[in-house]
Protein backbone atom coordinates (compact mmCIF):
# COMPACT_ATOMS: atom_id res chain seq x y z
CA UNK A 1 0.00 0.00 0.00
CA UNK A 2 1.29 3.30 -0.81
CA UNK A 3 1.36 5.97 2.05
CA UNK A 4 -0.10 9.24 1.68
CA UNK A 5 2.16 12.43 0.93
CA UNK A 6 0.84 14.09 4.05
CA UNK A 7 2.07 10.93 5.92
CA UNK A 8 5.12 10.88 4.46
CA UNK A 9 5.78 14.90 5.37
CA UNK A 10 4.18 14.62 9.01
CA UNK A 11 6.63 11.57 9.60
CA UNK A 12 9.62 13.72 7.63
CA UNK A 13 8.81 16.24 10.98
CA UNK A 14 8.37 14.32 13.73
CA UNK A 15 12.01 12.99 12.04
CA UNK A 16 13.77 16.38 11.80
CA UNK A 17 12.19 17.85 15.16
CA UNK A 18 14.37 15.07 16.57
CA UNK A 19 17.81 16.03 15.14
CA UNK A 20 18.87 17.39 11.65
CA UNK A 21 19.43 14.73 8.27
CA UNK A 22 20.66 14.49 5.11
CA UNK A 23 18.16 13.27 2.47
CA UNK A 24 19.50 9.23 2.85
CA UNK A 25 19.18 9.91 6.67
CA UNK A 26 15.34 10.98 6.28
CA UNK A 27 14.93 8.04 3.54
CA UNK A 28 15.66 5.82 6.00
CA UNK A 29 14.06 7.44 8.84
CA UNK A 30 11.20 7.00 7.07
CA UNK A 31 11.49 4.34 5.07
CA UNK A 32 11.40 5.65 1.68
CA UNK A 33 12.80 5.51 -1.73
CA UNK A 34 15.45 8.96 -1.76
CA UNK A 35 13.96 10.75 -4.53
CA UNK A 36 10.60 10.38 -2.81
CA UNK A 37 11.91 11.82 0.43
CA UNK A 38 14.08 14.56 -1.52
CA UNK A 39 10.83 15.10 -3.42
CA UNK A 40 8.86 15.73 -0.27
CA UNK A 41 11.70 17.87 1.49
CA UNK A 42 11.52 19.68 -1.55
CA UNK A 43 7.85 20.27 -1.29
CA UNK A 44 8.28 21.19 3.03
CA UNK A 45 10.80 23.82 2.17
CA UNK A 46 8.74 25.55 -0.58
CA UNK A 47 6.01 25.52 2.48
CA UNK A 48 8.72 26.92 4.71
CA UNK A 49 8.44 24.56 7.21
CA UNK A 50 12.31 23.02 6.30
CA UNK A 51 15.17 24.05 5.44
CA UNK A 52 18.60 23.09 3.60
CA UNK A 53 22.31 23.92 4.82
CA UNK A 54 25.12 22.41 4.18
CA UNK A 55 27.80 21.44 6.80
CA UNK A 56 31.36 19.41 5.68
CA UNK A 57 30.01 19.32 2.37
CA UNK A 58 27.40 17.41 3.06
CA UNK A 59 23.56 18.64 2.69
CA UNK A 60 21.10 18.84 5.49
CA UNK A 61 17.68 19.28 6.35
CA UNK A 62 16.23 20.58 9.50
CA UNK A 63 13.31 22.14 11.17
CA UNK A 64 12.40 26.18 9.67
CA UNK A 65 12.97 28.27 12.88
Amino acid sequence: MVRAKVELKSQIIDGLQKMPMTTHGVSRFVNCHYNTAKNRLEELESLGKVECFENNDKKYWRIDS
